[in-house]
C-alpha cells in the first residue's frame, strides 16, 4: 500500500497529496499495529473507527435480515469460525485469536477442522490444500 501511494497518481489525488509527496515509510503501520496490540487498544481503535463511518452516515448500525441468506456471506461466516476463535482472559478481555493445528501433546483447545471439512478458498468452497514433496498448492487434485 506504501507503494502504491507513492507511485500511483490515483491514490495520491484520493489522498490529496502533491504529485512529488514521498509518501509514508511501509514500517509505520505496523509499528501503529504492534502498539495498538501492546496496549489491548484493539477494541477501542474499532470503536472508535466504527463511530467515526456512522456519523459519516458510511455505515448502518443494523443490517437487512436477507443479507444473512446470501450464500457468499454464509461461506465467508463459516471461513472465519473456522480459522478464528473468540476467549476470554482471566481478567475479562476478550481475545480473538487464530486457530492452530492441534499438537497431540495439547488434547484441549481449539483446532482447525479436519482438511476434507476445511474452507481453504472462499472463491472456491471445492477446493482444498494439497501436497506432494515439498510442494505445496491450492486447488485440486485430479485422480488419473
Amino acid at each position: 500500500m506504501a507503494e502504491a501511494v507513492r507511485t500511483r497518481i490515483d491514490w495520491q489525488y484520493l489522498l490529496g497529496l502533491a504529485w512529488d509527496d514521498p509518501g509514508f515509510d511501509h514500517t509505520v503501520l505496523a509499528e501503529f499495529r504492534t502498539r495498538i496490540a501492546d496496549a489491548g487498544l484493539e477494541r477501542a481503535a474499532l470503536d472508535a473507527l466504527l463511530a467515526r463511518l456512522v456519523s459519516e452516515g458510511l455505515v448502518n448500525s443494523s443490517s437487512p435480515a436477507w443479507l444473512r441468506e446470501i450464500p457468499a456471506v454464509g461461506v465467508l461466516r463459516t471461513v472465519l469460525l473456522q480459522n478464528y476463535t473468540r476467549t476470554v482472559t482471566g481478567n475479562g478481555r476478550e481475545v480473538i485469536r487464530r486457530r492452530e493445528k492441534r499438537r497431540e501433546k495439547e488434547p484441549e483447545g481449539d483446532g482447525l477442522p479436519p482438511g476434507h471439512m476445511r474452507i481453504a478458498a472462499p472463491y472456491d468452497t471445492d477446493a482444498r490444500w494439497g501436497v506432494k514433496r515439498e510442494e505445496f498448492w491450492l486447488g485440486y487434485k485430479p485422480h488419473v
